[in-house]
């Protein structure tokens, strides 16, 4: 009889999706619109697939996919960085809402103006899927 493995052994899903990234290639804002633009799904991971399907009808903000997806906002900003590499969704940024500054500083994000103003866009967006 096998035993169970050892949990310590098992990789972290969210470790073997992201292939092991941990950071996007690409700047996205949370109130960034993504769209499908190749809907194959054929060979994709769970999480790609998922994103393809989810975007193939109307554009979603990556703030809104990251929830859709259970997962939280660098995960699915990874996703989205692997997706823009192959050219199966693009993006596009709101007039409201400039794209993000690529940073490696999470200091950044604690920005005392900026994170009101994307506290109150991230409001704004969750209001209006009431």
């Amino acid at each position: 009889m096998s035993q169970a493995p050892d949990p310590r052994d098992v990789p972290d899903r969210s470790f073997v999706a992201l292939a092991g990234r941990t950071s996007s290639d690409h700047a996205l804002d949370p109130s960034s619109l993504i769209r499908t633009v190749r809907g194959d799904v054929a060979g994709l991971q769970i999480e790609d697939a998922q994103i393809i399907k989810l975007c193939r009808d109307q554009a979603l903000a990556v703030v809104e996919i990251a929830a859709l997806l259970r997962r939280p906002l660098g995960f699915a900003t990874v996703v989205l960085s692997r997706l823009i590499d192959q050219h199966r969704v693009s993006v596009h940024h709101s007039p409201a809402s400039p794209p993000a500054q690529s940073s490696t500083a999470s200091d950044d994000f604690f920005d005392s103006s900026q994170g009101q103003e994307l506290l109150e866009r991230v409001l704004g967006g969750l209001q209006r899927l009431r």
